[in-house]
């Protein structure tokens, strides 16, 4: 996967990605740590840790590190790779 993060992900994902506060450097950037994925909830809804600790703008906190991710490129990237 690596850098094919960003060749992979449509066009439709990435736009619908407008609130984004890391410039997508989930795909442009191998090291770049990714939430981890507990399970899939929902369509569109993802549960998580979040590595960074701080949720992001697309990540509600639940319980202590947990979250509900609904960024489109996270989903996208666990949808189509598992990761």
């Amino acid at each position: 996967m690596g850098s094919d993060r960003l060749r992979d992900v449509p066009d439709r994902v990435l736009e619908a990605a407008t609130e984004c506060e890391h410039a997508l450097a989930c795909l442009q950037d191998e090291s770049y740590p990714l939430c981890r994925v507990v399970s899939k909830i929902a369509t569109g809804v993802l549960a998580t840790y979040c590595p960074q600790g701080a949720p992001c703008t697309y990540c509600q906190p639940a319980i202590k590190s947990e979250g509900f991710c609904v960024c489109p490129v996270r989903i996208e990237l666990y949808e189509r790779y598992r990761v």
